[in-house]
């Protein structure tokens, strides 16, 4: 018993050391696991989002809150606010659907593109982007809500990112679960969202405070290791291709009548992330080949051709992960050139509202 112990005590004490040698000094005597518990929409969005039993998440209606660079504020149905706006005379208007990069994450209500849309085209853009969301929630959303016809836009743009395709076979997404579709003989058959996991086994409560335990477990066992946080991702087996293409099946049955515009957004990283866009490439090429009036605008290979060309101005056009004010503007000029285009009027420039 007694060299038992003085075993168990030397394990013990040769842990610690390890511990204390390699802990970053920055990282204090805190639960690795526990400071990410709450789920991102909890955590992060809490005063902007909601939990729905339907789509997952939803953005509060009517809030305003301090945050990024400014205000992120909401309208009705959890619209986001494209700030103050003037001279919005025409009777036009266009329905901006998408994820975190339609929303606008880490920029203020003028930021945003569709914010600068609004002021290029001077039809009013209603910008129902909503952060995390893949193409499936998005899609589900539209028809749920009945956003076309409760709002009856003369144009659709349907934005992306590459990202978006997978996310039609996650169920939890930063540890909050949506609900997603499953195939059964080329049908989509939606599935329920699976319940909230908000236990925390005394495991994790304890070994959470070790950072040599934090790196092997996270690298080793990430599905049980961040359960219930949000670093939560769990997906199921799935083509999300084919449910993606099905999906805009759908969506072009709910627009018709309707001029729709698909853009493809680039996400950054050390340039554009390569993996995604060949995710994406069958996408664009079903949509091209059996909806050629739909207007496709793929932003990729001309942020791909900037980076390689002027890498100072391609950053510029990133916080990290998210667009600038500076990127969400180039955004917006390439969508006001085509639709100015279609619609036989003039340009003006990003800023110079009442003017």
């Amino acid at each position: 018993m007694i060299n038992a112990s003085l075993a168990m005590a030397g394990l013990l004490v040769g842990f610690m050391i390890i511990e204390l040698m390699v802990r970053p000094h920055q990282a204090q005597f805190v639960n690795f696991i526990l400071q990410e518990r709450p789920p991102l929409i909890e955590a992060f969005y809490k005063r902007l989002y909601r939990y729905d039993p339907r789509l997952g998440w939803l953005p509060l209606s009517n809030v305003s809150v301090k945050e990024w660079s400014g205000r992120a504020s909401t309208l009705d149905d959890g619209f986001r606010s494209n700030g103050k706006q003037s001279n919005i005379k025409n009777g036009i208007s266009i329905l901006a659907l998408g994820d975190s990069f339609t929303f606008g994450d880490d920029v203020s209500d003028t930021d945003t593109w569709p914010a600068f849309l609004e002021q290029l085209t001077r039809f009013k853009v209603y910008n129902a982007g909503v952060s995390s969301y893949g193409i499936d929630q998005t899609i589900l959303r539209l028809e749920e809500e009945n956003l076309i016809k409760k709002y009856d836009p003369r144009i659709i743009i349907l934005s992306i990112v590459g990202d978006d395709v997978h996310r039609c076979i996650e169920t939890v997404r930063h540890g909050a679960p949506k609900p997603y579709f499953k195939l059964e003989n080329d049908h989509l058959i939606l599935q329920k969202q699976l319940p909230f996991d908000k236990g925390m086994d005394v495991f994790r409560k304890i070994l959470g405070h070790s950072y040599v335990c934090h790196r092997i477990m996270s690298s080793m066992f990430p599905s049980y290791w961040w359960r219930g946080t949000r670093r939560e991702f769990r997906s199921v087996e799935g083509n999300d291709l084919k449910i993606s293409e099905l999906l805009f099946d759908r969506f072009m049955k709910s627009a018709q009548g309707r001029d729709v515009v698909f853009l493809v957004q680039g996400v950054a990283g050390e340039g554009i992330d390569q993996e995604q866009q060949e995710d994406i490439t069958p996408l664009i090429e079903y949509v091209k080949y059996n909806y050629p009036k739909v207007q496709v605008i793929n932003l990729v290979p001309q942020l791909v051709q900037l980076s390689n060309k002027n890498p100072s101005k391609y950053k510029s056009f990133f916080f990290g992960y998210h667009m600038t004010p500076e990127g969400n503007k180039f955004v917006a000029q390439s969508l006001a050139q085509d639709i100015i285009k279609f619609r036989g009027l003039s340009m003006r420039t990003p800023g110079k509202t009442g003017q």
